[in-house]
């Protein structure tokens, strides 16, 4: 939870110090709302360009169009640099699980199950983790996930200059 507080606070302050640059009107409010709405993960990203957009579009379409390339370039630094040196230690949520679990609330409980469903997918890895480790012994399955986690991030060009996990 402490990797994406930081990120969401993170994600809100740079999208505030661009709107503001790029001269969109309350650049503080639309940043802090793209950093609270990065909570829910692949689909809070959407929703938080739409008010500064919108916004955007009333005032000039030159701006919208400079609105839309900040979002892209905001949200491709934030998924593919900043969130995986941040979370690479954290607790290691499969996408697959995570979308499942989002869109399975999502149809159940609404707006709070969306929001609520990477918190209880983490607390449930972490119980799951936690009991596997402690009251059955078996360590392995964290050390196996930590070396899949190493080496995927190595494969991806995030490792040594080989680009394969060390031996």
């Amino acid at each position: 939870m402490l990797g994406r507080l930081v990120s969401m606070t993170t994600l809100g302050f740079v999208v505030a110090i661009g709107l503001w640059i790029i001269g969109v009107p309350l650049p503080a409010a639309l940043g802090f709302l793209a950093g609270i709405l990065t909570f829910v993960p692949y689909i809070g990203a959407f929703v938080s360009a739409v008010p500064c957009l919108l916004l955007a579009v009333s005032i000039n379409l030159d701006l919208a169009v400079y609105v839309v390339l900040l979002y892209i370039v905001v949200h491709l630094i934030e998924g593919y640099i900043r969130v995986p040196l941040v979370q690479r230690r954290v607790v290691p949520l499969p996408p697959a699980l995570t979308l499942s679990a989002q869109i399975i609330l999502g149809v159940v409980a609404g707006f709070l199950g969306l929001l609520l469903a990477t918190p209880l997918v983490a607390a449930i890895v972490i119980i799951r983790m936690v009991y596997v480790e402690d009251v059955l012994g078996d360590h392995t399955t964290t050390e196996r996930s930590a070396q899949k986690n190493m080496a995927s991030y190595a494969d991806s060009g995030g490792g040594g200059a080989s680009g394969s996990p060390a031996s």
